[in-house]
């Protein structure tokens, strides 16, 4: 079950690598993946009541990215039907292009100076809490219900 998350999370983020990130777990809260070099973690996660959060931590300092906004400033194209990763590398290439920094996080295309980092395997995060499953919860209570009262008004009005 984790498991799809965090191998989502590694495939549209992987381009991360080119610039010397490794994907290891964040050392604050060991139930999330990230992509991390020797400066700091980049980390996308779930933010109750607000879906994904894209945000950048240094030393345990979180820099919340909201990315459709810092898209649309720094980029000036539309965001209607572009995914989140995609509007995420966009801004993430134009930034590091432009001062070699992300949000305070150095960037680096120097891959082997992150080699003291050990990468972690998709399978270590199979017992984890995945944040989707509360979704799942939810829609296996609401839809059941939702059938039944529907059955219970639709009976009453025709019975």
């Amino acid at each position: 079950m984790a498991k799809s998350f965090v191998l989502d999370f590694k495939e549209k983020f992987r381009f991360l690598e080119e610039y010397g990130f490794v994907f290891a777990v964040d050392p604050f809260n060991k139930e999330r993946p990230c992509y991390k070099n020797l400066q700091g973690e980049i980390i996308m996660w779930f933010q109750r009541g607000f879906g994904k959060e894209i945000y950048v931590q240094i030393n345990g300092w979180k820099t919340t990215i909201n990315v459709k906004e810092e898209y649309k400033k720094y980029i000036s194209k539309s965001t209607l039907f572009k995914p989140l990763h995609i509007m995420f590398k966009e801004l993430f290439i134009r930034k590091v292009n432009a001062g070699g920094y992300f949000y305070g996080l150095k960037v680096s295309k120097v891959t082997n100076y992150n080699k003291q980092i050990d990468p972690v395997k998709v399978e270590s995060f199979e017992n984890y809490y995945n944040p989707n499953d509360e979704n799942k919860k939810t829609l296996s209570i609401l839809i059941p219900t939702v059938v039944f009262f529907v059955l219970f008004i639709a009976q009453t009005i025709l019975g």
